[in-house]
């Protein structure tokens, strides 16, 4: 027996010995295969890399940082830095982007990182290590994973710095060519100028005659030869007749008198004499046409002797569009005589020149008393800063707007709301500055005794939602306990365990409230500093990206150009984001694709701050009422978060804005103000 189990054992071991030894023999095959296909693979990258660095390219690879993690020796050979200076640096560090093509070299690598293409061609200029500069032409390529993210950016580089100088080069030699043509050409001119003169020589005067009588006619002026006898008008130019309606041959038929209805002298005798006394005169009066219309001329005679006979040469002008410029002058200094704001013109230092009646309302000061006299003397001693700040703007030729304290003739302080604007020349210089105040005193004390009763109606309505929020869960409690104390007696564990969890929840809910109120007063003392707007933005990406990854959010960033810091609080702002971003992430809640934009933008003396979702965004009736204290459409949410936020931005001079469509997702704008050392 012993024997047939040990023949059996045996065996069976022979048959694992064999199974070990095929089982081997698979996985040297296997390996062999895989030592085949990794050598395959490694050839054809040297092939790659030997063809890339005989490239006549430059190869440069950038991640999506921005920084340099490939670069070929063409690189080195165009740029002068060797791959050691470059790998991990970005271009900005290396100064290599010529400084005037810097932005635009931004717009377009933010392109290729942002997925607007998948690459794009372009020229800049850059510099190399030594800092001479050259010309570049880069092909710029999207360099992405399996899953389409983008892994980095690939640049293939030419130097075409002699293509450049070879064009520029041939354009001075083709501008020199056209500069040897062109004095050629005067030199040619000059010649056939001479003979041409030479040739037409002896018709020069008679030329020049009918030039001067073509000069005249191309007047828009209507100039008229007069006997000064008989008053016959004995010649005129086109637009003499042209203006009156008649044909030349009717007015040489008329006298002066004719056509016109005013002199300013009672007989024609009389104006003769006049003119002959003086030589010449100027004067206005009003000419009738043929069908009898009236227009205003400025008349400007001239008494002359020709070949021993006296004449009277007339050269009338329409004046009728300047007396219309005239009458609009005149009415609007009426209208600026009878607006109720204080309107002062002064020079470049401040010195009055006009005030209009309601100057003197406003101020005080009469026409008489402020003509000549500096601006200033109405300033508020207390606010020399808001002066500074009024002459730096007009020194760059743009208007301050704002609200001031002034004092009256008086004494008397009061507030008014200012516009300072320069006054330009014709060729944009500053001929001085117009000022126009309103007294705001009596709006300001009406708009503080409605802002009393609105805060007041505010009140009433957080008092209304506290009870409300309240009430709730006290009923509810009431309602459970009562029950509870009516059945004690016979209600098992379970039953009293359920009423009391009731309870407690009941509980819970309204210490979240209180919470929640309690949080509405954090912050009252803000540390308002500048920081660098730019790095607050990538610490706070770091903290809260990967919790939007895990709820299968994409949470971006991105920082235009020229914004570098704010001033502001950033313990605050950052819990104003983390507000907005958690609205953002429940909106985008079961959405396809969700995705959550944070942009930053330099605007005019502050920063925006837009966050972006694609949620499913409000209708128009929800998004007025998000700001009112206890509004929400969240199952368990107090409806004080974005009242919080308000509150905030507002102890931080900020603003919030938010616009939402109904399915198409919202748009947050936050505005803060920069850095005072901007």
């Amino acid at each position: 027996m012993n024997r047939k189990v040990s023949r059996k054992t045996k065996a069976h071991l022979i048959e694992e010995n064999d199974g070990l030894r095929r089982r081997v023999a698979e996985l040297e095959d296997t390996e062999r295969r895989l030592r085949q296909t990794a050598e395959r693979m490694y050839a054809t990258s040297k092939r790659l890399m030997v063809h890339m660095e005989k490239a006549p390219f430059a190869v440069i690879e950038r991640d999506v940082g921005c920084r340099i993690i490939r670069w070929s020796n063409e690189a080195e050979r165009i740029f002068g830095w060797n791959a050691r200076d470059v790998l991990g640096k970005s271009f900005d560090e290396l100064r290599m982007v010529y400084e005037e093509d810097r932005e635009a070299t931004l717009l377009i690598t933010q392109e290729l990182l942002g997925g607007g293409r998948p690459s794009n061609v372009f020229l800049n200029r850059s510099h190399r290590r030594d800092r001479t500069i050259i010309y570049c032409e880069w092909y710029n390529s999207a360099v992405l994973d399996h899953s389409g993210a983008l892994v980095s950016v690939l640049s293939r580089v030419l130097d075409v710095s002699e293509r450049i100088r070879s064009e520029e080069e041939r354009r001075m030699s083709h501008g020199r060519l056209v500069d040897l043509v062109q004095e050629r050409t005067r030199e040619l001119r000059v010649i056939g100028e001479t003979l041409r003169r030479e040739i037409l020589g002896h018709r020069r005067a008679d030329e020049s005659l009918r030039l001067f009588k073509a000069l005249v006619n191309w007047s828009n002026d209507a100039i008229y030869l007069v006997d000064p006898v008989t008053a016959l008008i004995l010649d005129c130019n086109d637009t003499g007749f042209r203006v009156l309606g008649y044909t030349k041959e009717e007015l040489l038929q008329m006298k002066v008198f004719h056509c016109r209805t005013y002199t300013p002298f009672n007989s024609w005798e009389r104006f003769i004499e006049e003119l002959r006394t003086r030589g010449a005169m100027t004067f206005e009066s009003m000419h009738r046409r043929r069908d009898g219309t009236l227009f205003p001329v400025e008349v400007n005679a001239k008494y002359v002797a020709c070949q021993d006979k006296y004449y009277i040469v007339s050269v009338v002008r329409d004046i009728a569009d300047r007396k219309r410029a005239e009458e609009e002058r005149a009415r609007l200094v009426a209208a600026l005589e009878s607006i109720a704001d204080a309107i002062a013109v002064t020079d470049t230092d401040w010195t009055v020149q006009y005030v209009n009646p309601a100057f003197e309302n406003v101020t005080g000061y009469s026409l008489r008393e402020i003509v000549g006299r500096n601006l200033h003397l109405l300033k508020e001693d207390e606010q020399h800063g808001f002066y500074g700040e009024i002459g730096n703007t007009l020194l760059r030729g743009e208007a301050w707007y704002g609200r001031m304290q002034s004092r009256k003739k008086d004494g008397t302080l009061y507030e008014e709301d200012v516009a300072f604007s320069p006054i330009r020349g014709l060729l944009e210089q500053v001929l001085g500055y117009v000022t126009v105040k309103r007294d705001v005193t009596e709006k300001i004390r009406l708009e503080t005794i409605a802002e009393a009763v609105n805060t007041m109606n505010n009140i009433g309505y957080i008092f209304s939602g506290i009870r409300h929020e309240l009430g709730n869960p006290l009923n509810s409690m009431k309602t459970a306990l009562t029950v509870l104390r009516g059945g004690l007696d016979f209600f098992d564990k379970e039953a009293v365990r359920a009423y009391l969890d009731r309870s407690l929840g009941e509980i819970s809910r309204v210490e979240y409230l209180l919470k929640s109120l309690k949080n509405f007063n954090t912050h009252e003392t803000l540390d308002l500093r500048d920081f660098d707007l730019a790095v607050f933005i990538e610490k706070f990406m770091a903290l809260v990206k990967d919790d939007f990854l895990k709820k299968g959010i994409a949470l971006t960033a991105f920082v235009g150009p020229g914004v570098s810091s704010c001033h502001a609080d950033a313990r605050a702002l950052q819990q104003v984001l983390l507000n907005v971003l958690t609205n953002a992430a429940d909106a985008c809640a079961g959405e396809e694709d969700p995705r959550i934009c944070i942009t930053l933008m330099k605007v005019p003396r502050m920063v925006l701050l837009r966050i972006a979702d694609t949620g499913h965004g409000m209708a128009e009736e929800q998004r007025k009422e998000i700001f009112n204290p206890f509004y929400t459409t969240k199952a368990h949410g107090t409806g004080l978060g974005l009242v919080i936020v308000r509150k905030m931005l507002s102890k931080m001079n900020g603003t919030i804005k938010v616009m939402s469509w109904k399915g198409a997702g919202t748009i947050v704008n936050i505005l803060l103000p920069e850095g005072k050392g901007e």
